[in-house]
C-alpha cells in the first residue's frame, strides 16, 4: 500500500524553522521530523529558506557592528547599558574582501639599470657590452667563492669575450 500523502503542518513547520535557524543540516532535520528529505523540501522549502535568510541577516548585522563599532548606550538615569565597541579594521578588511570582492594590490618596483643591487657596482655611463662584462666578472668571482676554484683567466674557456686585458697573449 502506498505511503499516505503528507500535508503541510504548522507544528512541523515551526520545528523545521527552529532547527534550520540553528544550523542543522536538512537531511538531519528530515530524520528528526520523520520525513524523506525530498518531501520535507517540497512542503517546507519556504521555512528552510526564510530560516537561513534570518540567520544570515543576524550574522551580517553582528559582523557590521564589530567592523564599524557602536557608541555606548545609557538608560534614562545615565547608567551604562551597552559598552562602546571600537571599530575593528581587520573585520573591515575581511568584509571588503568577502562581500565586496576587494583584493590586495602588489606594489610594482622598477629596476634601475644604472646600479646593480647585488654587487653595488655603479654601471652608469657604461655601454651595454661593458656592463655585461662587469656583471660577468662579478658572477665569475661569486662562482669562484662558491666552488672554491680560482676565477677564470681572461681569454679562457667560459670567460667573456673581449674581457682580456690589452697586450695579453693567448697561451697555447
Amino acid at each position: 500500500m502506498p505511503t499516505p500523502l503528507h500535508e503541510w503542518n504548522a507544528e512541523i513547520a515551526a520545528k523545521i524553522t527552529t532547527m534550520a535557524e540553528r544550523g542543522v543540516r536538512q537531511h538531519r532535520i528530515a530524520e528528526v521530523i520523520g520525513l524523506a528529505p525530498n518531501t520535507m523540501r517540497r512542503h517546507y522549502m519556504k521555512e528552510l529558506v526564510l530560516a537561513d535568510a534570518r540567520v544570515q541577516e543576524l550574522i551580517g548585522s553582528a559582523q557590521l557592528t564589530v567592523a564599524l563599532g557602536r557608541k555606548a548606550e545609557y538608560d534614562d538615569k545615565g547608567n551604562l547599558v551597552k559598552a562602546e565597541l571600537l571599530p575593528n579594521p581587520t573585520m573591515l578588511i575581511f568584509l571588503g574582501k568577502a562581500r565586496l570582492g576587494q583584493r590586495e594590490v602588489e606594489v610594482q618596483e622598477f629596476y634601475d639599470r644604472t646600479t646593480d643591487e647585488a654587487s653595488g657596482a655603479n654601471t652608469a655611463g657604461l655601454t651595454e657590452s661593458e656592463r655585461v662584462a662587469l656583471l660577468a666578472t662579478i658572477a665569475d668571482r661569486a662562482r669562484a667563492r662558491r666552488t672554491r676554484r680560482p676565477a677564470a683567466r681572461p681569454g679562457a674557456v667560459g670567460a667573456v669575450p673581449g674581457s682580456a686585458k690589452p697586450g695579453a697573449q693567448k697561451q697555447g
